[in-house]
């Protein structure tokens, strides 16, 4: 039976995209005979929404998946400053890369997916150290969306520390996934990719999710993250302004650390 590992920021109960994304993946490859262990650190996301645990490590099955919570920093706040955020994303990568090292002989492959870039880490190591195959999942251009929304200077040291760790980490890999072509497209242009690149979209159930015909009222809903990036509070004021007109209801099914806020802006 082959043995996969995979390293994921988040996972259930966390309530985000890339959480239930990684659970329906590990969900998959276990009903296909696979072996499935997921690192992921203890439930923190939405920051200050977990209690924080000081306990190293914790292992339990779900669904036929092996799940190993390693410990991490776990900001107390729903909207935590660099300083905790950054260790928030650092030490848990390099947690798992110990975990990794003391048990890579047991797997055949490691998955990474990113964003944050850093789970790159524990992937970089182990091609480093050992033949096991690396599979990195990219989902988003994380460097660039942090330099958008004012979180990293472009140009600055970090900016470059981190474009050339990402470098490395696809140099490294056997098989590089994106999400879309586009995607794709924007990595190749600015890095050199050596390994395979494979569209690997964004599924759905449709055993689970069906076609309604829905209400006379129009519904738009938007299911995912609630932060910076997604800039919702602008879609919330223009659906607010045009509702008069178009009969429109927005649906947001998520939660992340802008969500107060715009809890709030809706209901002004």
């Amino acid at each position: 039976m082959k043995q996969v590992c995979i390293v994921s920021q988040h996972f259930p109960p966390e309530k985000s995209g890339n959480a239930s994304r990684i659970y329906d993946t590990a969900v998959h490859l276990a009903r296909l005979g696979i072996d499935v262990t997921v690192l992921a650190p203890h439930p923190t996301f939405p920051t200050g929404s977990f209690s924080r645990t000081w306990k190293r490590s914790n292992v339990q099955e779900v669904d036929g998946i092996r799940v190993v919570q390693l410990w991490t920093w776990q900001p107390g706040s729903g909207n935590p400053g660099f300083a905790s955020r950054m260790a928030y994303y650092l030490l848990f990568p390099l947690h798992a890369a110990l975990w990794l090292l003391v048990n890579r002989s047991r797997f055949d492959a490691i998955v990474t997916s990113a964003p944050p870039l850093f789970t790159g880490i524990p992937g970089y190591i182990l091609k480093r150290t050992s033949r096991v195959k690396w599979i990195l999942d990219i989902r988003d251009l994380w460097i660039d969306a942090s330099i958008s929304l004012g979180f990293l200077r472009e140009g600055s040291v970090y900016e470059r520390m981190s474009r050339r760790f990402e470098q490395m980490c696809l140099a490294r890999a056997d098989l590089v996934g994106v999400t879309t072509e586009e995607l794709g497209r924007r990595i190749s242009s600015r890095y050199r990719v050596t390994a395979p690149m494979e569209l690997m979209p964004n599924g759905v159930n449709t055993d689970f999710f069906r076609p309604n015909n829905g209400g006379k009222k129009r519904r738009i809903i938007y299911a995912g993250n609630v932060g910076h990036a997604q800039d919702l509070d602008k879609v919330a004021l223009a659906v607010k302004s045009m509702n008069g007109t178009y009969n429109l209801k927005f649906l947001i099914v998520g939660d992340g650390d802008t969500r107060e806020n715009l809890e709030r802006l809706v209901k002004a």
